[in-house]
């Protein structure tokens, strides 16, 4: 399952697909200094567990500590729903990362909350919606068959083939029916 963002308006870009929030400006509310929350998510299969990237950049003008990120979405079953830093300098960005798993393609969303102290020992919580469309692979797993030979063998038919998979995404528990 492959993730997208839609993106709305925050200061810096993310690598990736985008997710992202309103900014949180700081007490000044200067526009040019702000503390940037977006995200990607691994492509993965539906069912199957993949990495749910949570960016957090200061843009502010001070260090922030204590960092506590935590994640929570209906429909998706998290292994773990927080993360915790240390510190981040100003300008300094860090991925936070979240093992998630859903079981089906479509709309999801994704709230996520940063809690930080500021260097004069100002807590802050800031709150986003990551806003997400889960999607398959585009080059799924590919089963091939090829070398097949059937040879009859004391009154009974016997089968060979080699199966290859051509596709680009894992492929598991493969069953081939005559």
């Amino acid at each position: 399952v492959a993730v997208e963002f839609d993106a709305v308006e925050l200061a810096a870009p993310v690598r990736g697909v985008e997710a992202r929030g309103q900014p949180d400006h700081g007490a000044g509310g200067e526009l040019e200094r702000c503390l940037d929350v977006g995200g990607t998510v691994d492509p993965a299969f539906p069912g199957a567990e993949t990495t749910l990237s949570v960016n957090v950049t200061n843009g502010l003008d001070q260090q922030v500590r204590q960092i506590a990120v935590a994640a929570a979405g209906e429909g998706v079953e998290f292994r773990t729903d927080r993360r915790v830093g240390t510190q981040l300098a100003s300008g300094e960005g860090r991925t936070f990362t979240f093992p998630v798993t859903r079981d089906s393609a479509g709309a999801q969303s994704f709230d996520v909350t940063v809690t930080y102290t500021t260097a004069n020992g100002v807590e802050r919580q800031t709150d986003r919606t990551l806003r997400t469309r889960f999607t398959e692979p585009a080059n799924p797993a590919e089963i091939s068959l090829t070398g097949v030979e059937a040879v009859a063998r004391d009154g009974e038919l016997e089968l060979s083939a080699t199966a290859s998979n051509l596709g680009g995404g894992p492929a598991s528990s493969v069953i081939v029916e005559v």
